[in-house]
């Protein structure tokens, strides 16, 4: 069942590319005809041969040379057309799968990518899809080996009954070879495909890793930790080769080998009257096409399990629940937030959140403050709904956030993060993202966010930026069509106080109605605040402005006398 389901998935990623896939049949099937009628030419050629007596003959036998090698040319045409479309078909297949499976991973929930490490799903776009990729001819191949199989037994036996026995007697040999070699190849190649999956991960680590491993003065660490995963791939590798190499080379000796024992065998059998030899050469030099079909079924149904592992990881990928779409109610002009009772988990009872209950108005500001792993970044993930609570409620307006549309949800509650996604093009692509918008809007959005600098200069590298530049081109990103609620988590750490002090003075101004939500530890921004939720071990504890909570709450006064004083300090 799990070969009949694995052969299923990859006949649906073939077949999407019919045309591709019919032209593959013509040029395999056309080629098969010019090599079965191959050895009756052979023959004829060799009876001219041996009984030339005049020139005639001679110009009969030639033409008859000639014939047998214009056919084997343009048969040979059309192998490497077969070829090339061949890989095309490859090289479709592989687009298509990874074309699937990033539109899959953007659509997966927050969840999945919570517990899934990157260089896992990196693995699942390059290797496993290039396996997967290889074996698009499986199906084509194995009916091209099945004529041509059948076409040669006929010939075979319109040649010679007796040599043709004795080829069909040969062919236990492959079977046996086969099944001895099949499942230590298949167990060889998903251990290979696991420790490559760790080789994966780690690059993948390294390279998101680097500046912060040398800080630490732990290259040497991580270096050593990534040579033994190299040598265990390298191990299993070494091992899944050896056990490929060994099944090729003795597949191919018994190719090359019994043809001549055949031969062998026809020679007496023609010192006894049974054959001729112009018959005995031609099925000699065909019986070798003979044993190519029934090799590369062998070597078909014994390698291409080894893809199966490939097929079920790609398979539980493309299985996983994506994110509901989901359609309701648009998001109210005027509105309110709360938070009722609210409890999260990332996982199991371990609580993140605790008994949140917080209200949040049209146009106004709020900052959420508190040590570090408190849960601040999680109660604004609530909000734009990547995340549900477990118990309580979050209410729009008096009803559950469930009750509107989802897509309208995130247009009007956007999520700015410290560390921006900036990618290798222009400060305006990074800002537009393919948008098409007045030039007086972009110039709004660069005076809010401090960009005029750039504005004769919007086809700057952005990854030529600074930090802060950076979460600038971030936030005038999502301010290209303004949320109704702004959640600034840390967004603005890179900045300098003064620049910071600007973009809140313009938001302001130009953007009154905005309900703005801030976890910072920079004393500078949470004293723009109307009203301070103070957090710790996942619960809100207190609320006030700034100078109420510092004159009344004794965690709140420790807490700003660590991390807000040394801002100040820093800031100055």
């Amino acid at each position: 069942m799990k070969y009949k389901n694995a052969l299923y998935f990859l006949w649906k990623e073939i077949s999407r590319f019919k045309k591709e896939l019919f032209i593959n049949f013509i040029l395999i099937f056309s080629s098969i005809p010019l090599v079965a009628v191959t050895p009756f030419l052979i023959e004829n050629l060799m009876q001219e041969i041996t009984t030339i007596n005049d020139g005639q003959g001679m110009k009969s036998a030639l033409i008859t040379a000639l014939l047998i090698l214009v056919i084997y040319s343009f048969t040979r045409f059309i192998w490497f057309l077969s070829d090339y479309q061949g890989d095309i078909l490859k090289l479709l297949v592989k687009g298509s799968l990874r074309e699937k499976l990033y539109l899959k991973v953007l659509k997966l929930p927050a969840s999945y990518h919570k517990r899934k490490p990157s260089g896992e799903l990196m693995a699942r776009f390059t290797s496993d899809i290039d396996i997967v990729g290889e074996e698009a001819l499986f199906f084509t191949s194995v009916f091209q080996a099945i004529a041509e199989f059948s076409v040669g037994c006929y010939v075979a036996f319109k040649l010679n009954t007796y040599l043709a026995i004795i080829f069909v007697c040969s062919l236990p040999v492959y079977l046996l070879c086969q099944k001895q070699f099949k499942p230590k190849m298949e167990s060889m190649s998903l251990l290979e495909r696991e420790a490559n999956d760790n080789v994966v991960k780690s690059i993948e680590e390294g390279i998101n890793s680097a500046i912060i491993i040398r800080l630490l003065e732990k290259t040497t660490y991580f270096y050593h930790l990534f040579q033994n995963k190299i040598r265990n791939w390298n191990n299993s590798m070494k091992n899944k080769s050896f056990y490929e190499k060994l099944y090729n080379s003795i597949t191919m000796y018994i190719e090359e080998g019994l043809p001549i024992i055949i031969l062998c065998i026809g020679a007496i059998l023609s010192m006894r009257g049974l054959v001729d030899i112009p018959k005995l050469i031609a099925f000699f030099t065909f019986v070798g096409r003979l044993y190519v079909p029934v090799w590369n079924l062998a070597f078909l149904f014994t390698t291409t399990p080894a893809a199966f592992p490939s097929i079920d990881r790609i398979k539980t990928l493309l299985n996983q629940e994506e994110e509901k779409v989901r359609k309701g109610m648009p998001f109210p002009k005027e509105f309110t937030i709360d938070f009722h009772d609210v409890f999260f988990s990332y996982e199991g009872n371990n609580y993140i959140l605790k008994n949140i209950n917080l209200q949040i108005s049209e146009g106004e500001k709020i900052a959420i403050v508190g040590s570090t792993g408190t849960g601040k970044s999680t109660l604004l993930l609530l909000l734009t709904e990547l995340y549900k609570p477990q118990r309580g409620e979050i209410l729009l307006n008096k009803l559950k956030l469930s009750q509107y549309d989802l897509s309208d949800l995130r247009r009007n509650i956007k999520y700015v993060e410290s560390s921006p996604f900036i990618f290798n093009a222009s400060i305006e692509e990074n800002i537009l993202l393919g948008e098409k918008v007045e030039k007086s809007t972009i110039n709004k959005i660069l005076e809010i966010t401090q960009l005029t600098e750039f504005s004769e200069s919007l086809n700057k590298n952005c990854l030529l930026l600074s930090s802060g530049q950076k979460q600038r081109v971030n936030l005038a990103r999502t301010l290209l069509h303004p949320p109704k609620v702004l959640l600034l988590d840390e967004a603005t750490s890179a900045m300098d106080s003064h620049t910071e002090e600007l973009i809140f003075e313009r938001l302001k101004e130009k953007e009154k109605d905005m309900a703005i939500i801030l976890v910072s530890h920079r004393l500078s921004t949470i004293t723009k605040a109307d009203k301070i939720y103070f957090m710790a071990n996942g619960t809100i504890v207190d609320s006030g402005s700034h100078i109420e909570l510092y004159q009344k709450n004794e965690s709140y006064r420790e807490l700003f006398k660590k991390q807000y004083v040394k801002d100040a300090q820093n800031e100055r």
